[in-house]
């Protein structure tokens, strides 16, 4: 997790010692078992500490940031690390078909188990980013968003033994055939990445990593208090969410503009308010 202290302005530090020893710096008699430090505007360092004796030494720790977009959960899990103190939250997205984890940021306020109803303000880290333009999409082959909304909760609802139901998922296959050969069309003269709009995708063995492709909303530099390097806060919408990705200014390829897109790996966390 030390490697993700650069996305918020840590370039210094190469290993977990080195990080270990800058962090213990900031450890006093009186923080806790938690230790906040702050050292931007919603992003720092959470420290968790181990008491012994007469003092605390450092146990673990991870950079955080907080989104600033509530996100309705209806369904949400939340599990124990298996490497370390803290909590997974892990979101089953019916709709895209994709299992959705992330570091929960605020282990004090959580335990392990299901919660019907919740906020969860997701946010993001990357290491590494490109920026693109936007993606190609004439108009005669452009879908419709608020047409696969409306399908998505047709289906959500519907029986299959219903002569209705039947005659729309007809209607459906045939509209995805028609449009499965419209891409095999356009991939012969096309880049893959002016076709697909956005995508958000599982990326290697760590179940809170995802392949990022989405369209930059609004960009905000933040400035790193302890070291004086500049971060970048760039607010996406992707596969239907929105949430901010901090990426050090370093790391970027491009100039992030509104409008045009980021493609990069993230590391998802997200605050869980159950209230």
């Amino acid at each position: 997790m030390y490697r993700y202290l650069r996305a918020i302005g840590y370039t210094g530090l190469h290993s977990r010692a080195e990080a270990m020893n800058y962090l213990s710096h900031f450890v006093t008699r009186d923080s806790g078992r938690l230790m906040n430090h702050e050292c931007g505007l919603d992003m720092g360092v959470m420290i968790y500490l181990n008491p012994e004796f007469d003092q605390y030494t450092m146990e673990y720790f991870f950079p955080y940031a907080r989104g600033d977009r509530a996100m309705r959960i209806h369904d949400l899990a939340v599990e124990e690390r298996s490497e370390g103190p803290g909590y997974f939250g892990v979101i089953e997205d019916e709709r895209n078909l994709l299992l959705l984890s992330f570091l929960c940021t605020n282990p004090e306020m959580l335990t392990a188990g299901d919660y019907p109803e919740c906020s969860v303000y997701l946010s993001g880290f990357s290491l590494s980013g490109k920026i693109l333009l936007p993606a190609k999409e004439p108009v005669h082959e452009k879908i419709s968003k608020t047409d696969n909304a409306t399908r998505n909760r047709h289906f959500q609802h519907s029986d299959i033994d219903d002569v209705h139901s039947k005659d729309s998922l007809i209607e459906y296959i045939n509209r995805e055939e028609e449009l499965y050969h419209l891409l095999r069309e356009r991939m012969k003269t096309e880049s893959l990445y002016r076709i697909i709009e956005t995508t958000l995708m599982p990326y290697g063995v760590e179940c809170d990593t995802y392949h990022v492709l989405g369209n930059i909303l609004a960009v905000d530099e933040i400035i790193n208090r302890d070291t004086g390097e500049i971060v970048l806060k760039l607010d996406l919408e992707t596969y239907g969410y929105k949430f901010p990705v901090y990426i050090n200014s370093r790391d970027i390829l491009g100039e992030p503009l509104p409008g045009r897109r980021f493609k990069g790996n993230v590391r998802l966390q997200g605050v869980v308010e159950t209230n």
